[in-house]
C-alpha cells in the first residue's frame, strides 16, 4: 500500500476555482488535526510548510478529520514516504501499487467509498482526493480509530516496522514543537536578619530654667 500523499492531493481538488480560499480555509480551521497517538493539536512545523504542497497539506487536513484520533501528520508522512506528495515521475510501483497513496486496485475498491466531496466518479486511485480519503479509511478500519493503535494501523498499510518507524518519524517532524509554559514556583521565604524597628524617641521635658522675679 502506497503514500497516502496520493489522497492528499485527491481531497484537495474539490473545486477548482476555490481552491487558494478551500486550502487556507481548511488549514486555519483543521490545525486541530491530532498529533500522533496524541490528543493534542498538531500545528504544521516550518519543515511541513515548507515540504508539502499547500493544496495537498489542505487535503492531508480534511481527510484526517473523518478519521477521529487520526492526525494529519500521519496521512502527510504516509504520502511524503510513498511519492514525495505525488511528485514522482510514475508513480507506479513495481509491486502494481499506483497513484499518490500507492494503492493495489483491489485494496483501494475497499476504501473508495462514498466517494468524497471533490472525488471522481467512479472513485480512482490515480486522484488525490479519492486516495487520501481512501488511505485514511484504511487507517481508521485498522486501529487508527481514536487512536488506539497508530502502529498496527500503520503497518496494515505498508507491512514493515521499518516502514511504520519512519512514517511516524516523518509525522513528529511535521509537528510544529509548542513550548510547555513554565510555571514559577515561590521558594521558602528567606531568613533575613532582624532588623529592629526603628522607633521614634519618647519627648524629653525641656530643662528646667530657674524663674528670675522681674
Amino acid at each position: 500500500m502506497s503514500s497516502l500523499l496520493t489522497k492528499a492531493i485527491t481531497g484537495i481538488g474539490c473545486t477548482v476555482l476555490t481552491l487558494p480560499i478551500l486550502a487556507a480555509l481548511t488549514i486555519a480551521a483543521a490545525l486541530g488535526g491530532l498529533s500522533p497517538n496524541s490528543s493534542a493539536p498538531a500545528t504544521p512545523s516550518t519543515h511541513a510548510l515548507n515540504d508539502i504542497p499547500p493544496r495537498i497539506l489542505a487535503l492531508y487536513l480534511r481527510a484526517a478529520l473523518t478519521c477521529p484520533g487520526l492526525s494529519w501528520t500521519v496521512l502527510a508522512a504516509i504520502g511524503k514516504t510513498e511519492t514525495d506528495h505525488a511528485r514522482h515521475p510514475t508513480m507506479i510501483s513495481t509491486a502494481g501499487a499506483i497513484g499518490p497513496m500507492q494503492f493495489l486496485s483491489s485494496t483501494f475498491q475497499a476504501y473508495a467509498h462514498p466517494v468524497p466531496p471533490g472525488g471522481r466518479t467512479p472513485p480512482t486511485p490515480w486522484d488525490p482526493i479519492d486516495a487520501v480519503y481512501a488511505a485514511a479509511r484504511l487507517l481508521y478500519a485498522n486501529g487508527a480509530r481514536g487512536g488506539e493503535n497508530l502502529q498496527r494501523a500503520i503497518f496494515a498499510y505498508n507491512h514493515s516496522h521499518t516502514y511504520v518507524s519512519q512514517v511516524l518519524a516523518t509525522a513528529r517532524r511535521y509537528t510544529a514543537i509548542t513550548p510547555t509554559p513554565t510555571t514559577h514556583t515561590p521558594g521558602p521565604p528567606s531568613h533575613a536578619p532582624h532588623q529592629p524597628r526603628h522607633t521614634t524617641p519618647a519627648l524629653q521635658p525641656p530643662p528646667h530654667r530657674p524663674h528670675h522675679p522681674l
